[in-house]
């Protein structure tokens, strides 16, 4: 069987990026599975956040996350209890 050549990779990678970003502006409830898939996919691309400036939304996001009630299981994420609003 052929390998796939560089160009054919940055098609699927460009392909890939593409529908994530299009899942997430969609404003549709996204699975667990489908946040994992574009966590993975944002990690094996080496895409981090600096978050060296107070008001960001990653560092937002981070405090929030900080505030949730969860139940875990054996390392496993069973259900989320509560999920404060953030008032403006």
């Amino acid at each position: 069987m052929k390998k796939a050549t560089l160009n054919d990779l940055d098609v699927i990678h460009k392909l890939m990026s593409d529908y994530f970003t299009a899942r997430l502006k969609s404003g549709e409830e996204l699975s667990p599975g489908e946040l994992g898939q574009i966590n993975s996919f944002l990690k094996n691309n080496s895409v981090v956040c600096a978050m060296d400036v107070e008001d960001t939304p990653m560092l937002n996001l981070l405090e929030d996350f900080k505030t949730l009630d969860l139940e875990m299981h054996n390392g496993e994420l069973l259900e989320v209890k509560s999920i404060p609003l953030k008032k403006n």
